[in-house]
């Protein structure tokens, strides 16, 4: 039917729960599992924890493939979050805002890309 396209399975809880994308409200998205709230586009999306292909995570900007799971992004996490996460930092961008990006051990694996990063340094 027309509603079908609403709601999609949720197959860890046996039920049909309502898009991410259709939920309007910031504490009902919060509260709902797998969706969360995008404070920055007052919109609720899905969060990237509840995604289990690789290739849909590859093609969220906000998510990153990180060892057999989609995680969010260290560039998507706020500061508080960002001091969580053991593959990312709270770094200084060019502007001089604190910012959260990945650990530069884990982006760069080789010397050229490392040297262009003006966050990091390749230790040889």
């Amino acid at each position: 039917t027309a509603f079908d396209s609403l709601c999609e399975w949720n197959a860890a809880s046996s039920t049909c729960a309502t898009r991410c994308k259709f939920v309007k409200e910031a504490a009902t998205c919060t509260a709902t599992t797998g969706c969360k709230w995008d404070a920055a586009g007052s919109n609720c999306e899905k969060d990237c924890t509840s995604i289990q292909s690789s290739t849909l995570c590859a093609i969220n900007s906000e998510c990153v493939f990180f060892n057999g799971f989609c995680q969010e992004a260290c560039s998507s996490m706020t500061l508080t979050q960002c001091g969580g996460a053991a593959r990312c930092h709270v770094v200084t961008n060019a502007l001089g805002n604190a910012v959260c990006d990945t650990k530069c051990g884990l982006k760069h694996s080789a010397a050229g890309p490392c040297a262009a990063d003006s966050q990091c340094m390749w230790d040889s």
